[in-house]
């Protein structure tokens, strides 16, 4: 939330922009049956040129890969601008994330997650930040995915 909300929060602390942002698109039914939309979270608002070409896929070894076409040098997307990405367990009430692992032009990205996820839906999410993590993409909801052994 730190790095993916800085550019959007102006006058406010990235925690409130991010639940400024997220609080009506996510939340629906009435009370008491509220649920969550978790496909249509935002992790990350910003105007850096997003993702392009973009898939993901459960592999064995509790390995998710996330992948993306380099669209280097469209807007201003860089080759060095650093992938974000986010997978969220909602049964589990867990995430695993990467800020630093991959940039633009690695185009992948292979993360593993907790052994007691395998089985459980995951939301994978995608965006990214310039070398100096002060611009950022809009995120994107991947899909939903099961993890495998």
């Amino acid at each position: 939330i730190r790095v993916g909300f800085k550019q959007a929060a102006v006058g406010m602390s990235q925690f409130n922009a991010f639940m400024q942002t997220n609080i009506s698109l996510v939340i629906t039914g009435s009370y008491p049956d509220f649920t969550i939309d978790y496909s249509k979270i935002v992790v990350s608002k910003g105007t850096l040129t997003g993702a392009s070409g973009t898939s993901t896929e459960a592999v064995a070894g509790r390995t998710v890969n996330v992948n993306w076409t380099d669209n280097s040098g469209t807007g201003d997307a860089m080759a060095n601008d650093n992938a974000l990405v986010l997978l969220l367990n909602p049964t589990k009430d867990n995430v695993v994330s990467s800020t630093v692992d991959a940039i633009r032009e690695d185009a992948t990205l292979a993360l593993t997650v907790p052994e007691n996820w395998v089985g459980e839906q995951v939301h994978v999410f995608l965006a990214f930040a310039n070398a100096n993590a002060d611009k950022v993409a809009d995120s994107e909801h991947l899909g939903e995915i099961t993890i495998v052994a």
